[in-house]
């Protein structure tokens, strides 16, 4: 029987260091290659210990309001920009057995004078390894996705949500999804110092000149990331910071993070704070976790290598509609999705 462990956390999140500029965030870099080998090395070692993760966490997430400048109207599934802050409560259930992932983020909008349609909005994604799904549902609105491809798609490798986790549990795939190469990093001399943490501080390429990033790592405590800092044009972007736990399993692990993203000008345009509020590692994760059952009428798009293709989901299966019209039409091609109804009405979605 797969040992299990369990955690609850009350911890506050520990404030993030005094923001760099580019100019003074890299140092002399080492030519020593003994350091790249120890990060990899500790890098795969927590990948291979972690087979399995559940994780719930708490999130709020504070958007500074637009002030006197006109709104612009929202999307089904996007917020209009608000006249004052706007603070979103999120709870996050994470999924991951060795590869396969899954997100349920159940977002609450508190209300203010400038909300306009909103309510609880939910995205569902998983990948079974094979097919990633997702489904967005807020009110009456509801819209899927699917596409099969051997890794993770956007709404888990690239989610901001997830960030903090993916750099802890596989940061060289984490790097690689969201555009960086940690294959090319390079490692600074001198340590840096993040709340009391002495770190080493890696600087990991992108294949565009304008962008660039520090990671401090804990070179005590098997090189876990502990801050992220991302610069365009000289202009810092986002900041990540993270704390950590221990686990009888695993070690440290994640116990909950602070995310800072930055408007031009350079002041804080949003921040997401989370807690986790409990983590289990090394569990049985039933197979139907990493799967959808998507609600009979829900409009799905499917990204394949020929193009975008447009259904709505029927009881009898996934009928092809125009994309403007949304109009049925006859079932061709190979790329057809099995279907199986369930009893509650909704559809899941396999290949």
């Amino acid at each position: 029987m797969t040992s299990r462990t369990r955690f609850c956390l009350t911890i506050s999140l520990i404030g993030i260091a005094t923001t760099l500029s580019p100019a003074t965030v890299f140092g002399q870099q080492s030519d020593s290659s003994t350091d790249r080998q120890q990060i990899e090395s500790a890098w795969r070692h927590r990948t291979d210990v972690v087979k399995s993760l559940i994780v719930t966490a708490d999130v709020v997430e504070v958007t500074k309001g637009r002030g006197p400048r006109a709104a612009e109207p929202p999307g089904p599934f996007s917020e209009d920009v608000p006249v004052t802050d706007r603070t979103v409560s999120a709870t996050i259930e994470f999924y991951f057995d060795r590869g396969k992932a899954a997100i349920m983020e159940n977002k609450q909008v508190a209300p203010d004078e400038s909300s306009v349609n909103l309510g609880p909005k939910t995205l569902h994604a998983t990948f079974d390894g094979q097919l990633n799904a997702a489904l967005h549902e807020q009110g009456e609105f509801r819209s899927g996705s699917i596409e099969r491809k051997a890794t993770a798609g956007t709404y888990i490798s690239q989610n901001t949500s997830l960030l903090a986790l993916n750099l802890w549990l596989q940061p060289q795939l984490a790097f690689k999804d969201i555009g960086w190469n940690a294959r090319g990093l390079t490692i600074d001399n001198e340590s840096t110092d993040v709340n009391g943490i002495k770190c080493k501080r890696i600087k990991i390429p992108r294949s565009s000149r304008n962008w660039t990033s520090a990671l401090d790592v804990d070179a005590d405590n098997d090189w876990l990331p502990i801050q992220w800092q991302t610069w365009l044009g000289g202009r810092l972007t986002m900041k990540l910071g993270i704390d950590y736990a221990v686990d009888q399993n695993a070690g440290r692990v994640v116990s909950g993070w602070k995310y800072t993203h930055y408007d031009h000008a350079g002041n804080i345009e949003q921040t997401r704070t989370a807690e986790i509020i409990n983590c289990e590692t090394n569990v049985e994760i039933a197979p139907h976790d990493f799967t959808i059952d998507f609600p009979i009428g829900t409009p799905i798009w499917e990204d394949t290598p020929a193009g975008r293709r447009y259904y709505v989901l029927e009881p009898s299966g996934m009928v092809p509609v125009e994309k403007q019209k949304r109009k049925p039409k006859p079932q061709t091609g190979q790329n057809r999705s099995e279907l199986s109804t369930t009893s509650s009405g909704r559809i899941s979605v396999s290949l």
